[in-house]
């Protein structure tokens, strides 16, 4: 089982908090804070809620351990030129949104690149990333 000790650094590691701890150990989150303050009283760690939030956690790591690392985030951050070409180029794809036409870039469905020219591109940056109407 994990100590509570250790609990905090574990979650960090499959990037969930507490709240999600709570939530898919069947515990409560007043619980689950008395239990992992620094300073907490033997009676709040009780061998049953350790096991509780073990089990949550351990389940968790074993399904992102299954997961190919292509389907993590990836964060860009492209300069101005780069973010307006990617956009001509969105704007000309058949996708719906940028994340959708990214995707298929990357992985080499969406073909060659077609750049539009600058006046086709959106002038209001809240247009940008939002979903496209079907045509």
């Amino acid at each position: 089982m994990i100590q509570f000790e250790d609990i905090e650094k574990r979650l960090k590691g499959i990037g969930k908090d507490r709240k999600w701890l709570a939530e898919n150990s069947g515990r409560s989150y007043d619980s689950i804070r008395t239990a992992l303050a620094k300073k907490a009283a033997p009676k709040s760690r009780s061998t049953l809620l350790q096991k509780a939030l073990t089990d949550a956690i351990e389940r968790e790591e074993s399904e992102q351990a299954k997961k190919p690392e292509l389907t993590k985030s990836i964060s860009l951050e492209p300069s101005i030129e780069e973010y307006r070409l990617w956009s001509e180029a969105f704007k000309s794809s058949p996708y719906s949104t940028i994340e959708e036409w990214a995707v298929a870039s990357l992985n080499g469905s969406s073909g060659a690149l077609h750049v539009l020219p600058t006046s086709m591109v959106a002038e209001d940056p809240a247009e940008y990333g939002a979903k496209r109407r079907l045509k």
